[in-house]
This record gives structure tokens, C-alpha cells and sequence, in this order.
């Protein structure tokens, strides 16, 4: 099973100081065995900006991304990629918190509880062997 964890704000995404190493935990610990039609996990927490004012000459992704945070967590199934992709708001954590990139075990942490309520998003989803 593969696991693949990382934060989106409005201007910055990708690997994620804390969501990324709870995959890389994920992949090296979890024994329990999916569905045959999922090989792996991508799941992305979605960060609210620190402040209330944008980049200058990125107020309309702003808002737009501020607008579809109304809309998670969001669950997809890509059959034919056998992957599950699990997108939700971070309620403990901002755009700010994941721009260092030294690793922090009590941000690790939170971020995996987040993970793990995340996951159990998915549990009408998929079969449990």
C-alpha cells in the first residue's frame, strides 16, 4: 500500500513539513490489507491562509480557493489508477505552520490524528479484508 501526504494553501502545494512524513509512517507500519482495487492513498489537508489579505495579483485564486474549502472533505475513487484520494481542511493548522521545513514531532502528531479522522472518511468506501 502506498500513502502519499501533502498540504495545499492557496498559492503554495505540494510535500508538507508534517502531513508528508505521517504517509511515509503510514506505508511503514499499517499491516491491514484493502480492497483489491486500491493500492494507494493520496490524501491532501487543505490550509487556510495565516491572514486575511492575499499576494498582490492573487486575490482571484484567493477567493477561489477559500470558496471550495466549503466544499470538503471530498473522497474520489480513480479505478483505474486504484487510488483513493482523500481531500480535507486541516482544523488545527495554517498556511504558515508548514513552511519550515524542520520536523516537529508534536505537528506530526496532530497532523496524524487529522490523517487518521480523515481515513475513516473512506470506511463506506472500500472493503476491510
Amino acid at each position: 500500500m502506498e500513502f502519499l501526504g501533502n498540504s495545499q494553501s492557496y498559492c503554495r502545494g505540494g510535500a508538507s513539513s508534517f502531513f508528508s512524513p505521517v504517509a511515509d509512517l503510514l506505508m511503514m507500519r499499517l499491516t491491514c490489507h484493502y480492497d483489491r482495487a486500491v493500492e494507494s492513498i493520496y490524501f491532501t489537508a487543505f490550509l487556510r491562509s495565516g491572514g486575511d489579505s492575499p499576494w498582490p495579483t492573487l486575490e482571484g485564486l484567493f477567493h477561489q480557493f477559500h470558496g471550495y474549502l466549503d466544499k470538503l472533505p471530498k473522497i474520489t475513487l480513480r479505478r483505474k489508477l486504484k487510488r483513493i484520494e482523500i481531500e480535507f481542511l486541516s482544523q488545527n493548522f495554517v498556511a504558515d505552520d508548514d513552511e519550515s521545513n524542520r520536523l516537529f514531532p508534536e505537528k506530526c502528531h496532530t497532523a496524524g490524528k487529522e490523517v487518521v479522522e480523515a481515513l475513516a472518511l473512506m470506511t463506506k468506501r472500500i472493503k476491510w479484508q
